[in-house]
């Protein structure tokens, strides 16, 4: 059996709805592995004095990919679903999409494994209405419900549990505003309980980060009410060889339903940082991931900036139009000078910024790659007079290689903000049109930062500071 880095003991006196979790997860045919037995026993600790009472209010769970998350949630949900007539249990991941879409897996999973009732009918009901998704358990007519990751998202829902899954992908603010959420669900069920599963994370994964750290120092506090679970590779061994034997031993699934060459022929297409966050659920630095040398991108820094007339504006919205930044770039005897003009959560903001940049700067460009979001800002500004030059796929491979080049080459100067650090981290390069390029759709968090600073600086390299007209 795998030993846990981390883990909350059991506490013998007290008594557990673990078994009743095994058991149904034998009924549905995928019993429970080792590792999943020993957190459903401890999470499932009821109160000594009150075996109507949850002994932990928060569970935390993380893990390597490939280990088995989906089958303990969904063992436990069905039991709490079971045991519970008429609730409704609650389940989000990263944003809505990924939650119907995770949750629509579990709904086939289940709809199969539960079976045929003596009577002839579906032990579930499987609803799959936009907004009205629910997998309803005939006899108790409980229900899982899946929601989006936002306050409104289960704001006045009454539930005994709710889970959360990849909980890496949110940031302090959205985390600490769905626990805020979470809190009031089971305030009238003894034994409610938000379970909070996940790989570790990236630089952005502050929440989850917050959660581990907690974690890891209160396993050993007698009144903590998290039980606190991890599975992780050995620092040192990760570091001396990521693939070896003795590095992956830690997998809690290896020798049940993974083996390690299936982990490795998982693996062979990651790059290494994504590798280990994945696969050795070890949290990245910023160094480790990131797409550039920081101590070259530092030392490139510049203390005082003077912004010439003419300069060109690069932007870029991050995914589900969570954030955005501007940045404005110029030439100087052949070194691109970056320097960041806005950045702000959220996209509402944007266009009304650049118009009001249009006014006062009087840029030379206004650029933008012409993908995902950005696209209803890029229209939205044209339908509005302003002139947008829009980055074609090869034109934005172009600017990534020119952008990456330049700082190795020591060829760019910045204003030293550091969240574009962070970016550099998160950022996922791929194949495109002939190049390589930062891929929003690959990458572990926003990037918008750095491809703002690249946009910018495209345009500082093609456009001079005469009135451009773009077709």
């Amino acid at each position: 059996m795998s030993t846990p880095k981390y883990a909350t003991a059991r506490n013998p006196a007290n008594p557990s709805t673990g078994g009743q979790v095994e058991l149904v997860a034998r009924f549905l045919q995928t019993p429970l592995m080792p590792w999943q037995k020993q957190v459903a026993e401890v999470a499932g600790e009821r109160q000594a004095a009150n075996p109507a009472r949850a002994r932990y209010q928060h569970v935390v769970v993380t893990v390597p990919r490939q280990s088995g998350k989906t089958t303990l949630t969904k063992a436990l949900m069905a039991t709490v679903a079971q045991a519970n007539p008429g609730c409704q249990v609650y389940y989000t991941a990263q944003t809505r999409k990924d939650a119907v879409e995770k949750w629509g897996e579990l709904a086939k999973q289940l709809r199969k494994e539960m079976g045929i009732a003596p009577d002839g009918k579906p032990r579930v009901k499987v609803l799959e209405g936009t907004g009205n998704e629910r997998i309803i358990f005939r006899g108790t007519e409980s229900m899982i419900i899946p929601f989006a990751p936002t306050v409104e998202g289960i704001h006045g829902k009454t539930s005994p549990l709710v889970v959360v899954d990849e909980a890496w992908a949110f940031d302090q603010t959205r985390g600490d505003d769905l626990m805020a959420a979470f809190n009031p669900v089971g305030l009238t069920i003894p034994h409610s309980q938000v379970w909070i599963i996940s790989t570790a994370g990236d630089t952005r994964s502050e929440w989850l980060k917050s959660l581990v750290d907690d974690g890891r120092a209160g396993i050993e506090e007698p009144e903590s009410t998290t039980a606190y679970f991890e599975w992780s590779a050995d620092e040192e061994a990760a570091a001396a060889d990521p693939y070896s034997d003795e590095t992956l031993s830690f997998h809690p699934a290896i020798g049940h339903t993974q083996e390690l060459w299936k982990i490795r022929a998982l693996a062979k297409d990651e790059p290494e940082h994504l590798y280990r966050r994945a696969y050795l659920n070890l949290w990245p630095t910023v160094a480790e991931s990131s797409i550039v040398d920081l101590e070259v991108w530092n030392a490139l820094a510049e203390e005082k900036q003077e912004m010439p007339a003419g300069v060109t504006i690069g932007f870029d919205v991050a995914g589900e139009r969570t954030g955005a930044t501007i940045y404005a770039a110029w030439l100087v005897d052949e070194t691109v000078h970056l320097h960041r003009l806005i950045s702000k959560a959220g996209a509402a903001w944007v266009e009304k910024a650049l118009e009001h940049l249009q006014e006062t700067l009087a840029p030379s460009a206004i650029v933008a790659d012409d993908s995902g979001d950005n696209r209803p800002v890029i229209e939205s500004l044209r339908r509005s007079g302003s002139t947008i030059y829009a980055l074609k796929p090869k034109e934005y491979a172009t600017a990534n290689s020119e952008f990456l080049s330049r700082i190795t080459a020591e060829r760019i100067k910045h204003d030293g903000a550091l969240e574009i650090q962070d970016a550099f981290g998160r950022a996922v390069l791929k194949p495109m049109a002939g190049g390589m390029a930062i891929s929003p759709r690959h990458c572990t968090g926003p990037v918008d930062q750095a491809r703002a600073a690249i946009a910018a600086m495209y345009g500082a390299l093609n456009f001079d500071s005469r009135p451009q007209i773009f077709l």
